[in-house]
């Protein structure tokens, strides 16, 4: 039970299991790989070591199958009672609620509309960001829903945590 202001969801991202899920695959690909080209040494050599093969395979299935870890590279996004937290690539572009308009949706995107042009994540003037929901896990009307709540209602941020 909870007293007081019932919590929001504050932090919009991959989870870790699914983070860690992709890391499994991508080790579970090189492994295959890394079997592939031991058991093709195996058959060549008449049966006389593999360790060559296992180590080349497994090596190239690393750097072949490094696309399984692009969902580690999706940015967060972090709600706070006084601005909107946009983490990517160790990179942190913060937006006051204050800035936000509007937030819409668009199929899967979602468009986060600022009053004015502000920095954005890339270091340039932007109006507005567009965010793939599926990346972070929600369905975008209802985000969009939630977030246009939060810029215009003070109140309804009270349920974020505080700026740390």
């Amino acid at each position: 039970m909870s007293l007081g202001v019932p919590r929001r969801r504050s932090r919009y991202g991959v989870s870790s299991t699914f983070r860690g899920i992709y890391v499994m695959r991508w080790l579970l690909f090189s492994g295959a790989a890394a079997i592939g080209l031991g058991w093709l040494e195996l058959q060549w050599n008449r049966g006389q070591g593999a360790g060559t093969g296992l180590g080349i395979g497994l090596a190239c299935g690393l750097v072949l199958f490094r696309g399984q870890l692009a969902p580690l590279r999706w940015p967060v996004l972090v709600l706070r009672r006084d601005r909107l937290h946009l983490l990517h690539r160790r990179k942190d572009v913060s937006f006051p609620w204050q800035a936000v308009a509007r937030a819409f949706a668009t199929g899967s995107q979602l468009t986060l509309e600022f009053r004015q042009p502000l920095l954005g994540p890339d270091g340039e003037p932007t109006a507005a960001i567009q965010l793939d929901a599926r990346r972070f896990g929600v369905d975008a009307p209802t985000w969009a829903e939630e977030l246009t709540e939060l810029a215009a209602n003070a109140s309804a941020r009270q349920a974020l945590p505080p700026e740390i």
